[in-house]
């Protein structure tokens, strides 16, 4: 008789086998029961990672599980991990278990987590008089602050951080109602955009210089708002020297990573919505990287200042001197004092957003001790001793699973130029003229001609690495070659408070920002010209302090950002 089996099946015996001839004596024989955990090699990004925590929830393990656990608070556990040998605990952090709704959050730090060949661990459970606590080299190392974003079962304010640091932070204004939302991983918070944050202190191990890296589950309440929304931030304000911080801007797609100065690292193109998404940051030195999920984005503006030291408090959903409020929830929010590589965040991902493909779980085994009891009648005159022996045969029913991945390949964007020629000619009576020339790098210079007629011939190339000269005042086909002029503007030096903007297609909306967010006016083209001019006023025509402010144009599908700086 022929026999045929699946590649499900085939995996579920590997899986078997592999625990099998792993398994030695029990680590601890007053667990009574334990599983067999392997890490599946494809799910790890890279060859290696050292010191990895490696979340392990109830996903692939069968409800027996949650009938056997005898200590149910985090603190006193009787729940622990050992390496492939069963000779080593592994360092484990039980953030939720929770018998009635079959729920179980375990994060486990592997030495060394391989990504060419599966990593096994067992998990031991089942032992009343066990006394395990939670162990904070869990997250050793580079971890500065990990905050699972739950509120604690006794009600404290508090959301606690996992590292030794202790870093942990206070809840500021926030609801009832906000401390029990359904995160991305278990419980997480809920931000209404107003004045709740939370603050976690000042303590020096959050001072970080040279690398860093932020990482956070977010789920924006609305992916269109034209607002900035702080996931993190430890700066005192926007373009203060010191401090990192990371922020959305969902109406205008971005997502920027600030570090050091008012530089920072900026994406256009993160596509927001009103779904979960793991965004991380990552700082090293003046190089600032921006991911999304597992892919790294591309950057409109690329430089990062150098991280300094600096005493402001770690907030996280708003800024740390105020404003930016998270509008949302948060989940599982972290800081490292090392950049992190796009293998690593992608490992990370492939854990958090999906632990049933991450990790396969094997059936229950029990540790039970065969007893024997003797008949007959026990008499007072001495007989030979005996020994009793029993055989226990146990047999467990394997359900194959199977996950089946690929990766589609993308190919590159073509580039593309575009040449175009304008030959206008311009006639009018004899007069005085003033004539003005700008460009990037000169100054305005003042020229007086008398002359009847002027024909003028421009030619532009435009292609991705192109420039354009802002003269002369003919409408440009897009946004790439868009400059502003005087920047910084110095109120002692000009004549006329005015900043304009040059080479701007024939239809254009100019927004500008303060630094914190807020709209300060709107500017609307549409002339065949290439320029507009701000007065440097707001929309209530008041003028406006000196100061960083952004501007975001906007033409059909294109956009572009800058800075422009006020003296007053």
């Amino acid at each position: 008789m022929k026999s045929y089996f699946s590649c499900a099946s085939l995996l579920l015996l590997t899986l078997f086998l592999l625990c099998q001839s792993a398994q030695a004596a029990w680590y601890d024989s007053n667990f009574t029961y334990k599983r067999c955990i392997q890490i599946q090699a494809g799910q790890v990004s890279g060859s290696s990672h050292s010191d990895f925590p490696v979340l392990i929830t109830e996903t692939n393990i069968d409800a027996s599980f949650f009938t056997k656990v005898q200590k149910s608070t985090t603190s006193n556990m009787d729940i622990i991990f050992v390496d492939s040998t069963e000779t080593t605990e592994l360092d484990r952090e039980i953030v939720l278990y929770d018998s009635g709704d079959e729920l179980l959050e375990a994060w486990v730090r592997i030495p060394a987590l391989s990504g060419s060949s599966n990593t096994i661990m067992y998990m031991y459970y089942g032992n009343a008089s066990a006394n395990k606590p939670n162990s904070t080299a869990t997250w050793s190392g580079s971890f500065r602050g990990v905050w699972h974003m739950q509120e604690q079962p006794d009600g404290a304010d508090s959301i606690l951080d996992s590292t030794s640091n202790a870093n942990h932070g206070t809840e500021m204004n926030m609801e009832p109602s906000d401390l029990h939302s359904s995160g991305r991983i278990h419980g997480c918070l809920n931000f209404s955009g107003t004045n709740e944050y939370i603050d976690c202190g000042t303590d020096t191990s959050l001072a970080i210089t040279g690398q860093a890296t932020i990482s956070a589950w977010i789920d924006l309440a609305n992916a269109n708002e034209f607002a900035y929304r702080t996931i993190l931030s430890k700066k005192n304000t926007w373009d203060s020297p010191k401090g990192y911080g990371l922020e959305v801007y969902p109406g205008l797609d971005y997502v920027n990573l600030l570090a050091g100065g008012s530089d920072y690292a900026g994406t256009d193109s993160a596509n927001h919505d009103t779904n979960w998404h793991y965004f991380v940051g990552t700082i090293d030195n003046t190089t600032g990287l921006i991911y999304k999920d597992d892919v790294s984005l591309s950057l409109a503006d690329a430089g990062v200042g150098a991280l300094g030291s600096d005493t402001q408090a770690l907030h996280i959903a708003r800024h740390s001197g105020g404003g930016g409020y998270f509008y949302g929830r948060l989940d599982e929010i972290r800081v490292h004092s090392v950049a992190r590589d796009l293998n690593w965040i992608t490992t990370e991902f492939n854990n958090q957003s999906n632990p049933g493909s991450f990790y396969l779980v094997q059936s229950e085994s029990n540790n039970f001790t065969p007893t024997a009891t003797p008949s007959g009648t026990p008499s007072a005159t001495p007989t030979p001793s005996r020994t009793e022996s029993a055989t226990v045969t146990i047999s467990a029913t394997i359900t194959p699973t199977a996950t089946i991945s690929f990766t589609p390949t993308v190919s590159p964007t073509p580039t593309h130029s575009a040449t175009y020629t304008a030959t206008p000619t311009v006639t009018f009576t004899p007069t005085r003229t003033i004539t003005f020339t700008v460009s990037p790098t000169s100054t305005i210079t003042l020229t007086s001609t008398i002359s009847a007629t002027i024909t003028v011939t421009a030619t532009a190339t435009i292609s991705p690495t192109s420039t354009h000269s802002p003269t002369p005042d003919y409408a440009a086909p897009d946004l790439s070659n868009v400059i502003c002029y005087p920047n910084p503007y110095q109120a002692e030096t000009k004549a006329r408070p005015e900043i304009t903007f040059f080479n701007l297609p024939r239809r254009a909306t100019i927004r500008l920002y303060s630094i914190s967010g807020s709209l300060v006016t709107t500017l609307e083209k549409d002339s065949p010209g290439n320029r507009l001019t701000w007065n440097l006023t707001n929309d209530q025509g008041s003028a406006v302090a000196s100061g960083v402010y952004i501007y975001i144009i906007k033409r059909e599908n294109e956009k572009k950002r800058g800075k422009v700086v006020l003296i007053r």
